[in-house]
């Protein structure tokens, strides 16, 4: 007959528990037929019920430990992605910020480059048609005052 062991079933570990249900479990079916035994069926039918619910609460124990810190997790993966979410949108106004300082010098950047006009037409090519006079009075100026031009 197999002995039970002391703090049966809360105080042995799992792998023993498993193993005394199953001898538990023979002796509980050998028992119904044979007359060996002190103890009846009904006795080792008690002892697998017992190890089968010590089993059960330890597995609910367990899923319970394990929700918990599921749990915990969540609260903390929660509270890092508040965290990454203030870093992004400081980034976001960051970025815009520096866009439209980007888009502000770029303006004024084609400001300086563009021509500017006075009554309808460029300074360039009003400058260039002044150049162009002076160049012309220069040149009649030059070719009247060369000595051997004809009077």
């Amino acid at each position: 007959m197999p002995l039970i062991p002391n703090g049966y079933p809360s105080k042995i570990s799992d792998n023993e528990l498993i193993k005394f249900i199953e001898v538990y479990s023979n002796a509980a079916t050998v028992a119904g037929r044979s007359s060996n035994y002190n103890n009846g069926p009904n006795y080792w039918k008690e002892m697998v019920d017992l190890g089968q619910n010590e089993i059960s609460y330890r597995v609910q124990k367990n899923l319970l430990t394990e929700i918990s810190n599921l749990k915990q997790e969540i609260t903390l993966l929660k509270e890092d992605n508040e965290k990454s979410g203030n870093t992004n949108k400081r980034l976001n106004y960051i970025t815009i910020f520096l866009a439209l300082i980007t888009g502000f010098i770029g303006y004024l950047s084609l400001c300086s480059t563009k021509p500017e006009k006075h009554n309808g037409r460029t300074i360039q090519n009003l400058q260039l048609e002044q150049l162009k006079a002076i160049n012309q009075t220069i040149d009649s100026l030059v070719i009247k005052f060369t000595p051997f031009s004809k009077f």
